[in-house]
Parts: structure tokens; sequence; C-alpha cells
């Protein structure tokens, strides 16, 4: 899994990506510090082909959700992006809920990456 893409943009091209997809995907930022790079969600409903939260035969799965922590940073030769995710599913068994921490299958992060190299370039 890569986490972290160098993009062949400015910082302030690859930055504007970032909180345009954010916006246009409608996720809720919890943290934004243009000085230092960071945006942050709050946590985010997707679905499950994102990440490995192992198998419960005998429950049922509630919801699977999403932090991101992402990183904007110019370096030389272009703006590296660091994409960090945090994954958790909800599961239901005889009437308990129980939150699994799961491990991310990388896919969200090339999403972001593929992302922001495509909006930047038309900023």
């Amino acid at each position: 899994m890569q986490r972290a893409a160098t993009v062949d943009a400015s910082f302030s091209a690859a930055w504007s990506a970032v909180i345009d997809l954010f916006s246009d995907l409608n996720w809720t930022i919890q943290t934004v510090d243009k000085n230092s790079g960071l945006i942050a969600s709050d946590w985010l409903n997707v679905g499950d082909d994102f990440a490995d939260c192992g198998s419960a035969p005998l429950a049922r799965d509630v919801a699977t959700q999403l932090r991101l922590n992402v990183r904007v940073k110019e370096v030389d030769g272009g703006t590296q992006v660091t994409v960090n995710t945090t994954y958790r599913k909800y599961r239901s068994f005889d009437g308990n809920i129980s939150v699994v921490q799961c491990a991310s299958l990388g896919v969200m992060e090339s999403k972001i990456h593929a992302a922001v190299r495509r909006r930047s370039a038309a900023h």
C-alpha cells in the first residue's frame, strides 16, 4: 500500500485539489490547517471494498467507517500527498454492538492520489 505520492503540481494546486475533493464528496472536515498542510476528516461511512475487517460469520455487519488524515507538503519535484486511513467496522451479535479495527487495502489511498493528480492539473 502506498500512503504517499508526489504530484507534479504546486502546493497551492494540490491543496486546492484536496479541499475540492473533500467538498465534492461531502466529507466532513474535522481539521484543516493550510500552514501545516493537514486536512483530517471526521468518521465517514464507506463500503466494504476499502478495508479488511476479518470475518465474523455469526455477527451482522452494521457499518464500516473511515477517518482520513491527509498531509500536503511541498517537496523537490512537486508536492507530496500523504494519505493515512483508519477503518472500523460495527458489528451486531445477540443484541450487542462491537467495534472492530480494520486494515486498509490501499484502495482509498490510490483513489485519493489519482483524484488529486487530476484535479491539481486543472488548477
